[in-house]
């Protein structure tokens, strides 16, 4: 079985993807930590991790046969990991409506303090972009981010946003989700591979009540190739 988190192997190299094979007691270490944001140097991860640590807390993961799809929540570059050869691509083009978390020093002390930790948090989910899931199937792999600004009344809500590409990284759709939007920014979804089936959850509060309601895309295969302007930056 795959899990996600923080392991060191016995050559105290630290890994976030591993696998357990639970009958031997095996550990298989997959996919090391400097690949966390999408990037091959620790150094890199580092400096990343110093701009968005006490916000990203997830990744996202995606398997189609032996092919590993792998994304954090702050990051739309996306690790393509064939799970035989061990061999990884960096994929994926950062839209210009993505807003990659940064903060600095003073905004995660303010984060931090128990007075201004709350409003803080509300305008860093304002102001920035989320990654909120990843799916795949044989023919394309698709991510899915959210931007919290849809605006009903005075409430701000998350709007969610589509990438579609296929395996070797050519972007094939983008587009924002029709009709999708949730107050929370945690968005449970579920992809069914061979009916091309996305379904997504969202939630809002009305009243005193939590109101649930599912959202069901069918991603239509062959898709065609959509050419949008992109920033290929991180």
């Amino acid at each position: 079985i795959l899990l996600g988190g923080y392991i060191v192997s016995p050559q105290e190299k630290p890994y976030i993807i591993f696998a357990r094979d639970f009958q031997e007691h095996k550990t298989e270490y997959i996919l090391p930590l400097e690949f966390t944001y999408g990037i091959r140097s620790l150094r890199e991860h580092r400096r990343i991790r110093d701009k968005v640590e006490g916000v990203s807390h997830g990744m996202y993961a995606a398997l189609s046969g032996d092919t590993l799809f792998y994304v954090s929540d702050v990051r739309l570059k996306v690790i393509k990991m064939d799970l035989k050869t061990k061999k990884i691509d960096i994929l994926g083009k950062k839209p210009k409506n993505f807003r990659a978390l940064v903060m600095n020093t003073k905004t995660k002390k303010e984060l931090l303090h128990p007075q201004t930790g709350k409003k803080i948090m509300e305008e860093i989910l304002n102001k920035f972009s989320f990654v909120n899931g990843i799916f795949a199937d044989r023919n394309i792999f698709g991510v899915i981010y959210t931007n919290r600004d849809k605006k009903v009344g005075d409430e701000l809500y998350f709007k969610a946003y589509i990438q579609i590409y296929d395996h070797s990284g050519d972007l094939l759709y983008e587009d924002q989700l029709e009709e999708f939007y949730s107050e929370e920014n945690f968005i449970p979804l579920f992809y069914q591979p061979a009916t091309g089936s996305l379904y997504m959850l969202a939630m809002i509060i009305k009243g005193t009540s939590l109101v649930y309601t599912i959202y069901k895309y069918q991603i239509i295969q062959p898709i065609q190739p959509r050419k949008k302007d992109v920033d290929d930056s991180n």
